[in-house]
């Protein structure tokens, strides 16, 4: 997650090395075609099973498994040669069940340590057990959905060469992106700049929460894909993801992002708190309420959740919401959302500074006044 600090501010862009790549077809192969009403997913390449195609709105992306590892049909993935079940392999589908629940644990605090793993008791403890007078102040700028004409230019304008960290680098954001009307021109324009681009998934369907492993993969894994062929984006750059509508997919869609090497994911909406929660890794149960009722209840080692902390004030009307654009400010002057901005951000900054994340979905920047608004608050977080 790209992050934006007020206090020793810096960039920070988290990588990894994924394991699967892509791999040119030989002109003398026939061409596969991906099978009718099958979807978006992952099927076994009929010429070697050390290889398989990633089928994204019917059009097939070929694909190489990691040296040693072999395509498995059944359970669409790049496992060892004994375990790989060689495909094409006509199936059932079978009805989505989960296996009895093996429960993740309390937080361990003597066992999970830094920097692979990190809870508390309530979320709220700072990390490495620092005053918050000592902990820098975070600002995390997410945005979701389609990068275009009708949004491009007004993410420019929050990001402009004289707004910066202390360190003097550029502030930048999170782009969680979609595929439907997305311009991958300038998306491609946003990763140069050095914003992190991250998936949401291709179709933004209603219900993905409720569905298998397969079509976890084919959304998520395949708008990855999308990026790195249409906006020449790596998929080691490629390392979080929001699921849509910050509605997880209970325990499979965090099997996907284990498999696929993703460090982290962004989905799990915290309804409002007196102090907010801090990111947390899923080694042990969440330290919340799960506000979807579809957060994962295993353990997943390692893999980082960065939670929305609900955003209100109680002082102003507007409400309490994930997402900035959802709390009902449309009616503030440019004043009274800066107001209303600070006073939000303070909650979070005069406590345990967790990460005061900033998310926006086009909507935001629609209306003048909370577009203004919004600059003289990064105005005011550079005098801090």
């Amino acid at each position: 997650m790209t992050v934006y600090r007020t206090y020793g501010r810096c960039l920070i862009l988290l990588t990894a090395f994924l394991t699967v790549g892509s791999q040119q077809k030989k002109p003398d192969e026939k061409e596969f075609i991906c099978p009718e009403g099958a979807g978006n997913g992952n099927f076994a390449d009929p010429a070697t099973c050390r290889r398989f195609y990633q089928c994204v709105d019917g059009y097939p992306y070929l694909n190489r498994c990691p040296s040693g590892l072999y395509f498995d049909d059944i359970n669409k993935l790049c496992t060892f040669k004994n375990e790989a079940r060689c495909g094409p392999i006509s199936t059932t589908p079978a009805p989505i069940t989960e296996p009895p629940a093996d429960l993740a644990k309390k937080c361990d605090t003597s066992a999970c340590v830094l920097p692979y793993c990190f809870c508390s008791r309530d979320g709220t403890h700072i990390p490495g057990d620092l005053n918050p007078e000592d902990t820098p102040q975070i600002i995390m700028m997410t945005f979701d959905g389609a990068v275009n004409l009708n949004n491009f230019d007004h993410y420019q304008r929050v990001f402009t060469q004289d707004r910066k960290n202390s360190n003097g680098c550029p502030i930048r954001g999170t782009f969680f992106v979609s595929h439907e009307y997305s311009n991958y021109n300038m998306i491609q324009q946003l990763a140069h700049a050095g914003h992190e681009i991250a998936t949401e998934t291709i179709s933004l369907q209603q219900g993905l929460q409720d569905k298998g492993y397969e079509e976890w993969v084919g959304e998520m894994i395949g708008m990855r894909e999308i990026l790195r062929q249409f906006a020449n984006i790596s998929k080691s750059d490629i390392v979080g993801m929001r699921a849509p509508y910050l509605k997880p997919g209970r325990n499979t869609q965090y099997e996907v992002l284990e498999d696929f090497g993703y460090i982290y994911d962004s989905s799990v909406g915290i309804p409002p708190l007196k102090v907010p929660i801090w990111p947390y890794t899923l080694d042990y149960k969440i330290p919340h309420e799960c506000r979807s009722g579809t957060c994962p209840s295993r353990s997943f080692p390692g893999v980082w959740e960065v939670p929305l902390n609900a955003h209100y004030v109680e002082t102003y009307e507007g409400g309490h919401c994930p997402y900035l654009d959802q709390c009902v400010l449309h009616n503030h002057d440019p004043d009274e959302v800066f107001e209303w901005l600070r006073e939000d951000f303070n909650r979070y900054y005069l406590q345990n500074r967790a990460p005061y994340m900033m998310p926006f979905h086009t909507n935001w920047f629609q209306i003048k006044e909370l577009e203004r608004g919004l600059h003289k608050f990064l105005d005011w977080t550079e005098t801090l």
